[in-house]
């Protein structure tokens, strides 16, 4: 039997990708999920190829309420529009930050950020 948190996040999970037999995909995942959903924490992950790190940015947006941001520090810019072009499909309201600046129309509660934008001045500002 599941603890009250994990059913949550297996259910928010099977909404999200519309398929009722999702599973985590390791241990760190379920943990790092408990923990990013968890409004009092901030969470750094450096995961494998295939463990689930897409999962852990997308489910707190889509989750959660309004009021919280979630930032995914993507390598590759390729990955990044990937990424950011699956999660609008999916209605995670995300954004680019470029620049100085936000491409969204709306509010978002997931924010892409390239790592050189990242580590930009501009950005930490």
């Amino acid at each position: 039997m599941e603890d009250p948190a994990t059913t949550m996040i297996l259910g928010s999970m099977r909404r999200l990708y519309q398929n009722q037999d999702m599973e985590f995909t390791c241990s760190a995942q379920k943990n790092l999920l408990k923990n990013a959903l968890d409004p009092n924490e901030d969470i750094i992950a450096v995961m494998p190829t295939g463990s689930g790190k897409s999962m852990i940015m997308e489910l707190p947006p889509f989750a959660w309420d309004e009021g919280f941001l979630t930032i995914a520090v993507i390598p590759f810019k390729a990955l990044l529009t990937q990424q950011l072009e699956k999660c609008l499909a999916r209605g995670i309201n995300c954004a680019h930050w470029i620049g100085t600046s936000v491409t969204a129309n709306k509010e978002f509660s997931l924010l892409f950020v390239s790592v050189e934008t990242a580590v930009s001045r501009t950005f930490k500002q």
